[in-house]
């Protein structure tokens, strides 16, 4: 097993030590604790590169541009936009999926978020946090209109029975609100 600095790791590898940063990046280095310090294992980290590499890449002889001129050296997987990124729920990989997993996965949630908004924009799917919002609303104007029918009827309803009515209108409330907590 041979371990190394990042820039020990870029000398083996014949590139550039952003590269392999970018790489440290991606989660496709195999990092190990050496003395209180980080070092990278050559061996694993290769093969992990290797296994993760882009295959259109590799199969056209497009090396990484900052590549030296060291035989075998696998070029980066394509650049995701943030947009991209973000589709997979935020969930982060694993460090050791290979890129036309990561590729399946991907396009799995474009195709998954393109379904939502179509269905969205057809009127057959609506958003959590509108109906929330909308129930919301109706709740506290439903509230509020309760609330108000003792004292519209103050001129016709003695005191005792408003005090009722108010302490029967709380409690149907207080009932309804107990309802949408349970589950």
């Amino acid at each position: 097993m041979t371990t190394g600095t990042f820039a020990a790791y870029a000398k083996h590898r014949g590139c550039a030590q952003s590269y392999v940063s970018k790489l440290r990046d991606q989660g496709r280095l195999v990092l190990i604790e050496v003395n209180g310090g980080t070092r990278v294992d050559f061996e694993q980290s290769d093969a992990r590169v290797a296994r993760t590499a882009d295959p259109a890449r590799a199969a056209h002889g497009v090396a990484h541009p900052q590549a030296g001129a060291k035989a075998g050296s696998a070029s980066p997987p394509a650049r995701q936009s943030s947009a991209q990124a973000g589709a997979g729920g935020g969930a982060k990989p694993p460090a050791d999926e290979d890129f036309s997993a990561a590729r399946t996965r991907r396009e799995i949630s474009e195709a998954n978020m393109a379904e939502m908004r179509e269905r969205e924009l057809a009127g057959q799917l609506i958003r959590v946090d509108a109906v929330r919002a909308s129930g919301a609303r109706t709740v506290a104007t439903a509230r509020d209109a309760l609330l108000q029918i003792p004292h519209r009827m103050t001129a016709y309803l003695t005191p005792e029975v408003l005090q009722m009515l108010e302490a029967e209108i709380r409690s149907v409330m207080l009932e309804l609100s107990n309802l949408g907590r349970t589950k």
